[in-house]
């Protein structure tokens, strides 16, 4: 008797709320009248992973976000679904963040959107970095448009900006283009980074 083929479920090492992203970035997409090939081209992530990406079965890093953001004309926070700023002034309440955790491959690492969700102009973070005793954990390779700024709240980390590593202590602030390849890894248990992206 033969056996019968099993089918096996494509892996997806996307989080539950990707979903709603993904569908958000199709939305914005096709309100564009974007072809997902012309998104491609604009981001540098392949085809198949955006369409993965929009179905919820894939996630981005950081960086891949911001420049979907960009080439989607929105901000990030847009994209993540944070709620619209009424008026003229913008607060984020520590204790309404939602942080939201990039793949063991992208880094690892923790993030929330701290900047007004209708300001293209402006994405700005709280990421945090975090090692076991024994291992530095470091993110992949990241770069897109803008100014990056990088001001440690808490702990130490290592950045690389092409082939120089500046060492980030607390208070410490780097400021340098978002399109300079970059590597960050905490060189502490427990790293919190303010991140600001600020597009010319």
């Amino acid at each position: 008797m033969a056996k019968k083929a099993v089918s096996k479920a494509p892996r997806s090492d996307a989080s539950p709320e990707s979903n709603d992203v993904g569908a958000r970035a199709k939305s914005l997409r096709l309100h564009q009248r974007m072809t997902l090939d012309e998104l491609a081209a604009h981001t540098g992530v392949s085809k198949g992973h955006l369409s993965r990406f929009e179905r919820g079965q894939k996630s981005l890093s950081l960086a891949m976000l911001m420049r979907l953001a960009d080439a989607l004309h929105a901000s990030v926070a847009e994209l993540l679904g944070e709620p619209t700023a009424a008026g003229k002034s913008h607060l984020s309440k520590a204790a309404g963040r939602t942080f939201r955790k990039a793949t063991a491959t992208d880094g690892g690492y923790a993030f929330a959107a701290l900047s007004r969700s209708n300001d293209p102009m402006i994405n700005s973070f709280v990421v945090e970095f975090s090692a076991a005793d024994t291992e530095m954990r470091k993110s992949a390779t990241a770069h897109h448009s803008g100014e990056e700024i990088f001001f440690v709240l808490e702990g130490a980390v290592e950045i690389e900006l092409g082939n120089r590593t500046q060492l980030l202590n607390e208070g410490d602030y780097l400021q340098f283009p978002g399109s300079v390849k970059h590597n960050v890894r905490s060189v502490r248990k427990r790293s919190k980074v303010l991140v600001i992206v600020v597009q010319r």
